[in-house]
C-alpha cells in the first residue's frame, strides 16, 4: 500500500485528495495559463489514523490540512 507516513503511521493514498490548479503569475488576465499548482488536502477526522493522533493533529492544524505548491515559468 502506498501512502504518506506521519508520526510512524501510514496515511493511505485514497485519504489524500490531490488537485491541480492554475496559478497566477506574470502575463495578465488573458495570458496562457496551465495547471502549474498542486493542492494536497487531508481530512484528519475522516482518516484512519488513531484517535489520539487525530486529536493532537486537529488541535494543532485544524480539521483539514491543505498544502499548495506552485511554480511558474519566466
Amino acid at each position: 500500500m502506498d501512502g504518506l507516513e506521519v508520526a510512524g503511521h501510514l496515511i493511505p493514498d485514497f485519504e489524500l485528495e490531490e488537485r491541480f490548479e492554475t496559478w497566477g503569475g506574470p502575463g495578465g488576465q488573458h495570458a496562457n495559463r496551465s495547471e502549474t499548482a498542486v493542492v494536497l488536502r487531508f481530512d484528519i477526522p475522516a482518516s484512519s489514523l488513531p484517535d489520539d493522533l487525530k486529536d493532537r493533529l486537529v488541535s494543532r492544524l485544524g480539521e483539514v490540512v491543505e498544502i499548495r505548491a506552485a511554480d511558474h515559468r519566466s
